[in-house]
């Protein structure tokens, strides 16, 4: 802000030189990748918004119709400015140049072609601060997010275990749970993009973030598999076979999360009581059941399989080792 206060003195066109401070100001983020997306929207938003500005100056007269005009677009642009940011800035462009219509000595060209110099400075300016003054790179969160996720997997699928042996589990947890593991996954998807927007050189280890992705979301598919299996039955047969997986999963996502820093792993819930059942189903019954164990062990394998390759990828970021296929 201050280097940007410095450049209203040397530019020429200075009559709204706030405009600037305002570009830098709402600009730049924290982050690399979300001050580049914003400086687009901003840039594409203000060239729309002029264009459209300066077209209704030139072809409608009556203020009492420009008057209306502004009204309108300036509704518009704070009903979108937090959420559509570009659809934002493309209405307050537009409102801003019809209002300076009524009081302003400057021609609207003259005022549109300010905005857009003040707007390409300021964008500028804010671009090359987020890359060079304290920049933060999405490679230096990758760990935390990691972990979350892999805490995140392993409460919700311990709860589905649980449920599979029979034991009692809360609905509100399992929800909770649930919606935990899903907000993770998005979180997960989100710094990917953010860090393949990043400049080459800093999008350490991308290749292997998006292996982990595809791992994250396969995980979560084949555990709200197990869930539809107990939705369509409220009892399955468990084979010593099926213990011995879960077990296993557990242990190995215990293991991933330890790997990415410290974290009270004993805070996380492990027992599950395995009881052998002595309910009597009928031929037809059983057959069911047999089919659905089998499924069962599928995707426990696959889950199992998952959670090992989670252990390959987090040797990578944690030991900078090479992934191996």
């Amino acid at each position: 802000m201050l280097l940007a206060y410095g450049v209203t003195f040397i530019i020429p066109m200075t009559y709204h030189s706030y405009w600037i401070l305002m570009t830098v100001l709402v600009i730049l983020k924290p982050g690399f990748s979300v001050t580049k997306k914003r400086n687009f929207q901003r840039l594409k938003g203000t060239i729309g918004g002029g264009l459209v500005g300066v077209l209704i100056l030139l072809i409608i007269p009556q203020h009492s119709i420009r008057f209306a005009l502004m009204l309108i677009f300036m509704l518009m642009a704070y009903t979108f400015i937090r959420h559509k940011y570009a659809i934002g800035t493309f209405y307050l462009t537009a409102y801003i140049l019809i209002s300076f219509s009524f009081y302003s000595q400057k021609d609207s060209l003259y005022i549109i072609q300010e905005r857009f110099i003040d707007t390409l400075v300021g964008g500028f300016m804010a671009f090359i601060s987020s890359y060079l003054i304290l920049p933060t790179w999405e490679k230096n969160n990758m760990n935390e997010y990691i972990q979350k996720a892999l805490i995140a997997n392993y409460e919700f699928i311990y709860l589905v275990f649980k449920k599979l042996a029979d034991n009692e589990v809360s609905t509100t947890d399992y929800k909770l749970a649930r919606k935990d593991v899903f907000i993770a996954m998005a979180n997960i998807n989100s710094v990917f993009q953010r860090v393949i927007s990043e400049p080459k050189g800093k999008q350490e280890n991308a290749n292997v973030l998006n292996k982990f992705t595809i791992f994250n979301q396969s995980f979560v598919s084949y555990s709200v598999g197990l869930v539809k299996i107990l939705k369509k039955n409220n009892s399955v047969i468990l084979t010593s076979e099926h213990i011995r997986l879960m077990k296993k999963i557990l242990q190995l996502l215990l293991q991933n999360i330890r790997l990415y820093g410290e974290y009270e792993t004993e805070n996380l819930p492990k027992t599950i009581e395995f009881g052998e059942k002595t309910v009597a189903y009928t031929e037809i019954e059983t057959e069911a059941l047999q089919n659905d164990s089998e499924l069962i062990e599928d995707l426990l394998e696959y889950l199992y399989e998952i959670a090992y390759d989670f252990t390959k990828v987090g040797h990578v970021f944690v030991k900078e080792q090479p992934l191996k296929e």
